[in-house]
């Protein structure tokens, strides 16, 4: 009896999760390869491919990622036929999210754009959702090796000058990429280990560091890299001293803001911004952004609604910052942003505390997942990626550009596992009659995403050409134009670029080239963009110039004092003023406007406006009527 109680106390049977865990991989094994080898490879593609041309070219790497979303939606309802694919509430949080984005259009500002954010969220839901599931060692290892070529290919493109900053477009995109990517190096390099590919592994990652530390003029990598030298600090040491945790911590942040602060630069170009200069404007937006939140702080501004909403707050931060950027970065930066270079603000901003409060209950429901980090490799580098796009996250805007999206997908999947594994709190298995409802689904989706890849081709080419007629064929170029906004007019930057074509022919043009309903039209479309102060100044300057501002009294305005509360910033708008100044007559604003033109350039005039400025200045001599008729053309 008492050998029969020992040998009872050793057998120990093994927890239901855990037979189901073995069971549902041998489902997975026999999924077919190709699924498999088609995932990976369009991490690759999405990582490495480049359209010249086009006007981001980060543009084309949406297109492997709606196709990665097809095969997935596949790869799901497979798993549903099979009788596999087990759902919990961390999916159902996802899927809510998704419907909180696309129930926001309704009060959006730019409903277009909102439509084109959702296209974009269901197609990264997906993603997340399978790769959840997609946690067999074989997988990981794919994954990873397909985003350490991906970044090698990149790296190499940089080397031979190809795209800007190898297809990135932008020195902060790059590097945000290559720092989220950096992470799956690890379970790589363990999965090697004892092959010759090892050293392939370590060579890329001192290549990823070297570029960053010495060939990139981003500085991001700082304030990541102190995130995470803070965190692992704090995770290893805290279990033997809380006091050695904290002062190491201390030390490193400490040592890396004092070479921010101190002004690093880039020695092999040096020939970057300073700190101040990347911080002072990202200040600004910060606190303009958190007042567009304030307009709607429950909902939220609605998906796309922030870029739409955002030109009313553009100076909204001069009461709240007294010092400014214009000594620092010139007006350009912070006139130009579209997005709030603060993504975690920005998401705050368009679905307010409700789309927030969702992420707090899913962060929630998964956090015994998320403290068990540590159990494998995948797990490790899962929360690196996280913490890495978060970081990035508070200064640039990592989660709206496509292969950092993706990357941050991906190792979000990875930090929290799918239903099968223990741990899970509550699993929903599906009955068989709700699995063919799956596989309707999946082929709803890849129908969509096959229109909507369609339709952002079209459009990405179309506007890549009125790109590349744009001093050669101006009316080709406007039908270029209309073209991409007809293919897919969810574009903000096709919607306002319209206008931009038009005035342009119309500028180099000796007389107007189109009717005044024409010129309404056009307008119109790229208003729905919002008010851009860029699109509100070319319809004011037509307004003034075609002297129908004294008809459309309303419209000016309206246009006007919009104009004139951004006018700290944009000097082009006291050029302006100073025309309206010499059509009513008015010499005291006339010089009150040239002198803040003057204070605003620093006095270094724009070649295209020294025409009008110069004209100007001679206006104050003496404003005739016969002057102001010979004046008037040249203002044009």
């Amino acid at each position: 009896m008492k050998s029969a109680h020992k040998l009872r106390k050793k057998r120990v049977s093994p927890p239901v999760l855990n037979r189901q865990h073995d069971s549902q991989d041998e489902v997975i094994r026999k999924r077919p390869l190709l699924l498999d080898h088609a995932l990976a490879l369009t991490i690759f593609a999405t990582i490495t491919v480049f359209a010249g041309g086009w006007y981001s070219p980060q543009s084309a790497k949406w297109l492997p990622i709606a196709l990665l979303s097809s095969i997935c939606w596949l790869t799901l309802a497979w798993e549903a036929r099979r009788g596999s694919l087990r759902i919990d509430w961390i999916d159902v949080i996802a899927f809510l999210l998704l419907f909180w984005v696309a129930i926001s259009i309704s009060w959006s500002a730019d409903p277009l754009s909102g439509k084109d954010t959702t296209f974009r969220w269901a197609i990264l839901t997906s993603i997340f959702c399978l790769w959840r599931r997609r946690t067999l060692p074989l997988q990981t290892a794919s994954d990873s090796a397909a985003i350490a070529a991906g970044t090698a290919v990149v790296i190499a493109f940089l080397g031979m000058q190809i795209g800007d900053y190898g297809g990135y477009y932008n020195r902060n995109h790059i590097c945000e990429m290559l720092l989220a990517a950096t992470p799956f190096l690890f379970p790589l390099a363990i999965a090697v280990t004892g092959t010759r590919w090892r050293w392939g592994v370590f060579a890329l990652a001192i290549a990823i560091v070297t570029y960053l530390m010495f060939f990139s003029g981003s500085k991001i990598q700082f304030a990541v890299w102190a995130v995470l030298v803070v965190f692992l600090v704090s995770a290893f040491l805290a279990r033997k001293s809380w006091r050695k945790a904290a002062a190491a911590s201390i030390a490193c942040v400490s040592a890396v803001l004092l070479v921010v602060v101190l002004g690093w630069e880039n020695f092999a170009t040096g020939q970057y911004n300073s700190f101040r200069a990347s911080f002072l404007p990202r200040a600004e937006l910060t606190i303009d952004s958190f007042l567009v939140w304030l307009t709607k702080p429950v909902m939220g501004v609605g998906a796309g609604g922030f870029t739409a909403v955002l030109p009313y707050f553009k100076d909204a931060h001069a009461s709240y910052l007294n010092i400014s950027s214009d000594t620092a970065f010139g007006h350009g930066m912070h006139e130009a942003a579209e997005a709030a270079h603060n993504d975690i603000l920005q998401f705050l901003a368009n679905f307010g505390l409700v789309g927030v409060s969702l992420v707090g209950v899913g962060i929630c429901l998964a956090w015994k997942n998320i403290a068990a980090w540590q159990h494998s490799p995948e797990r490790i580098a899962g929360l690196l990626v996280v913490l890495t796009v978060l970081t990035n996250a508070l200064i640039e805007f990592p989660m709206q550009m496509p292969a950092s999206l993706l990357l941050f997908a991906i190792g979000l999947a990875w930090l929290l596992p799918a239903p099968r594994e223990a741990g899970v709190r509550r699993v929903f298995e599906l009955s068989r009659g709700f699995r063919p409802a799956i596989g309707f689904v999946a082929m709803i989706a890849v129908t969509v995403n096959m229109w909507w890849s369609w339709s952002y081709l079209l459009g990405q080419n179309s506007f890549a050409n009125a790109i590349s007629t744009h001093h050669v064929d101006r009316p080709k170029r406007l039908q270029y134009n209309a073209k991409a906004i007809e293919s897919y007019p969810y574009e903000a930057i096709f919607r306002r670029q319209y206008l931009i074509t038009l005035m342009d022919w119309d500028f180099a043009s000796d007389v107007r080239v189109v009717p005044p309903e024409d010129y309404d039209r056009i307008f119109e479309v790229a208003r729905t963009a919002g008010p851009e102060t860029g699109t509100l100044f070319l319809r004011l300057h037509y307004l003034v110039t075609s002297d129908q501002y004294r008809v459309r009294t309303e419209e000016f305005r309206r246009w006007r004092s919009l104009l004139l509360s951004q006018s700290s910033r944009f000097p082009e708008v006291w050029m302006l003023e100073g025309i309206i100044a010499v059509k009513e007559n008015d010499r005291r604003h006339l010089e009150h406007a040239l002198r803040r033109y003057t204070v605003l350039t620093g006095g270094t005039i724009p070649e295209n406006q020294a025409g009008i400025i110069s004209m100007l200045h001679a206006e104050l001599g003496r404003l005739t009527d016969a002057e102001q008729r010979r004046a008037m053309p040249a203002m044009r």
